[in-house]
């Protein structure tokens, strides 16, 4: 080992035990080393902020980004290894077809146990916390292919090379995401520690490779630059021997190991470790959804208050993973999915966990405020609220205990019209506006959540009060009696009346069906314009499309001018929505054939022929006259009082005062009838604390809240994600001084008599 080597390896070393930005600042301004070392441009261009400050603005997603390359360095190690070029033919053309490879299908479908993800987990990407509580300094070490120092500025150095571009089985593509934690790293310092594969080195040398990365900034520029530090315009490099460098004391013989100094998370101070909401693991999981392969957590700041061996290590693989693994006990009563057609990524499965709301809840997973997550390849692209379940799939009751994954791993580069490159966000156009109104039409057309839905409802209002029938007519002579209120509310044009709940039959099923015919005529008309619907009858149970053993499928023959949109089966039904194809005219007709399979049998097939008809006029549903006032009441939304009692079944207190939802049934104002604003006016107003005057007081109150909450709902109407927070929010307020404006007239009386 030459000198130079010995200087190489003794600042390497140091760095490695710095824990904090000022400490490699010391180094800079101090050691030997930095005084003679060069620096060079970040990609080969000194204005390389723009680009790399640009990259993804959530810390958390950036440094998933690292996880992403710790991946594909994996599954190209091992593809390497077997001897194939990974940007063959020969070489997975998927990350799913490589994790099945080289994993095997337990790994693929995550079939292992809890020992086996900690072996694999130790061995694939390890994450390691250390130094101050609030700007920890964060290791990504991956036991992949590594790279040679002679390779650092055309690989982890360089910005948009496109090198993974023609590697299929690779999340990455662009070249970017790497770069984007170094905004969030004190001064950009980032330490890249690596050694290439052995036999991938040609004539090459075996030699560590590493490199300091900067932010840097002189007077006189109105922009920093990013740069690293080079010894004679090389990277400075040092003979290959076995390195006992890992924070956990453990020897690193070759991969990836990246060192973020003085890290800037949100929540510095939680375990890196913590599955709680903020917490870095449980932020890791969201990001990356359905990890194809498990990753370590190492939590070494054991100044943390509450720190001890037990939340020391913990592996995660995704949230969808984890919440799977969790069907078969109290935490996930139900996994449903559906078939839909969902514009630029064509015909995909929606697959829903449904949580339990009652004993073991999975609280975690009801007050996650994600609740869609669009995929690919495991990492999370886009997801969407619980607001988007709650106010256009009717859903209110059933969302917030609702997972919902749609996976696009194979949609190439369909996916680059809707999704950012760097995953931190959408674009606005067409064709997500026509995937999303796709979705919503599925989830919200689903008979199996709208029954769910139901009953999720009914179980917190289980124990509410009868319905007030002179409450009703108070609330009801209020709007009677002051036609401008009718006008506001829009009572008895278009609000959604109550449907009463009709006997709910049972339904078993055949585990193998034994019959599936068209329920109706075999033929169909479908306006070139709009869609059709045509139902099929089976004796197959509800589960028989969706789960994992013996699990049969709706298949279909293709068609020119008609396709398949939607599809779902519920209580013997199958639903299936039908389309016209882009190019279709009236006049054009076509058969398809369906056919629904049977693990081991024959399948079942049936035969239909539809015909394109002539543009169909949108339905306009005319204004008609008033709502008679006899039946004003009825037409009115529910109002629905919730006792102290039902507080956690809604995850309320004494603070809360209304709720607004509205799902296939109609539309309820759930009101808090002993909220701390109505307990509380009698004992500032001992004059109305006797027994009658208490009723009118909380008649008043019921009905004055129900108002104004229908109102602002209304009001609402072209917004409808502001009514989850406007609506409750603004009620605080207002509560607090209604029933004050309404009895200070009386209060005078009172004390005059």
């Amino acid at each position: 080992m030459t000198s130079q080597q010995k200087t190489n390896k003794e600042i390497l070393l140091l760095l490695l035990k710095a824990t904090s930005m000022e400490e490699v600042n010391s180094l800079i301004e101090n050691h030997p080393f930095f005084k003679s070392c060069g620096w060079s441009p970040y990609g080969g261009n000194e204005f390389n902020a723009g680009i790399i400050n640009a990259q993804s603005p959530d810390p958390v997603g950036a440094l998933v980004e690292k996880i992403t390359n710790g991946i594909d360095a994996i599954l190209t190690k091992k593809c390497i290894e077997e001897g194939i070029d990974p940007t063959s033919e020969t070489a997975p053309q998927s990350q799913q077809e490589a994790i099945k490879k080289y994993f095997g299908d337990k790994v693929l479908n995550f079939d292992i146990s809890g020992k086996e993800v900690r072996e694999l987990a130790s061995k694939t990407v390890r994450i390691f916390g250390e130094g101050s509580a609030e700007k920890p300094t964060i290791s990504i070490l991956d036991f992949g292919e590594g790279q040679h120092p002679s390779d650092f500025s055309n690989t982890f150095l360089s910005i948009a090379k496109g090198n993974k571009i023609k590697i299929k089985f690779a999340h990455g593509v662009y070249n970017s995401g790497g770069s984007a934690v170094l905004k969030f790293c004190g001064s950009g310092y980032q330490l890249i520690l690596s050694r290439r594969l052995p036999d991938k080195l040609g004539e090459r040398e075996d030699s560590w490779g590493f490199t300091l990365v900067r932010e840097r900034w002189e007077t006189g520029y109105k922009s920093e630059w990013y740069e690293y530090c080079v010894v004679d315009n090389e990277i400075p490099s040092f003979d290959y021997s076995p390195l006992q460098i890992l924070p956990d004391g453990g020897v690193l013989e070759g991969g990836t190991l990246i060192r973020l100094y003085s890290y800037e998370l949100r929540n510095p101070n939680f375990f890196i470790t913590g599955q709680r909401e903020r917490e870095l693991a449980r932020e890791i999981n969201k990001r990356f959804f359905s990890m194809p392969l498990p990753i370590e957590i190492n939590e070494l700041r054991t100044q943390l208050k509450g720190w001890s061996e037990k939340n020391k290590a913990t592996r995660i693989y995704g949230l969808w993973r984890l919440a799977k693994k969790q069907i078969d006990d109290e935490v996930v009563k139900k996994f449903i999915k559906l078939k839909a057609e969902l514009g630029v990524f064509g015909m995909r499965d929606i697959q829903i966990l449904i949580m339990n709301d009652e004993g073991k809840d999975g609280k975690s997973y009801k007050n996650l405020l994600e609740k869609i997550f669009l995929t690919v390849n495991g990492q999370a692209q886009h997801t969407e609220s619980v607001s988007f379940l709650k106010t256009k799939c009717l859903l209110p009751d059933l969302a917030p205990y609702m997972l919902v994954h749609i996976d696009l791993s194979n949609a190439g580069h369909q996916a680059n019209k809707i999704f950012r490159t760097d995953r931190s966000g959408v674009i606005e156009r067409e064709e997500l506006w026509t995937f999303q109104q796709r979705l919503t039409e599925s989830i919200k057309g689903d008979e199996t959540l709208k029954e769910l839905n139901r009953e999720y409802r009914d179980r917190k209002i289980l124990n509410s009060q009868p319905e007030d029938k002179d409450l009703n007519k108070y609330i009801g002579k209020l709007v009677h009696d002051n036609p401008f209120l009718a006008k506001l509310l829009n009572i008895g044009v278009d609000i959604p009346t109550e449907k009463p709940d009709g006997p709910k039959e049972s339904y078993e099923g055949q585990y193998i069906p034994t019959y599936f015919e068209v329920d109706g005529e075999s033929e169909k008309a479908i306006p070139v314009n709009r869609y059709g619907k045509i139902r099929m009858k089976t004796d197959a149970s509800n589960d028989y499309l969706s789960r994992e053993t013996d699990r049969g499928e709706l298949q279909w023959s293709t068609s020119k001018y008609v396709q398949v949109s939607q599809f779902s089966l519920r209580n013997g039904f199958l639903p299936i929505r039908i389309q016209p194809t882009e190019g279709a005219k009236p006049g054009d007709q076509d058969i398809i054939i369906f056919e629904l399979t049977r693990p081991g049998q024959e399948s079942l097939m049936v035969e239909m022929k539809f015909t394109i008809s002539e543009y169909a006029e949108p339905k306009i549903n005319p204004q008609g006259p008033p709502t008679p006032p006899t039946r004003l009441a009825l037409n009115i939304p529910k109002l629905v009082p919730v006792s102290e009692s039902e507080w956690s079944g809604r995850y309320w207190n004494e603070m809360d005062i209304t709720e607004v939802v509205e799902d296939q049934d109609g539309i309820r104002v759930y009101v808090n009838q002993d909220a701390k604003v109505l307990k509380e006016f009698p004992k500032r107003n001992p004059q109305f604390s006797s027994g009658d005057m208490m009723k009118t007081i909380k008649k008043h109150y019921l009905a004055s809240v129900y108002l104004y909450a229908v109102a602002m709902y209304f009001d609402l109407k072209e917004t409808p994600d502001k009514r989850d927070w406007a609506i409750p929010m603004a009620l605080k307020s207002i509560s607090k001084f209604i029933l004050d404006l309404a009895f200070t007239a009386r209060k005078r009386e009172l004390e005059e008599d």
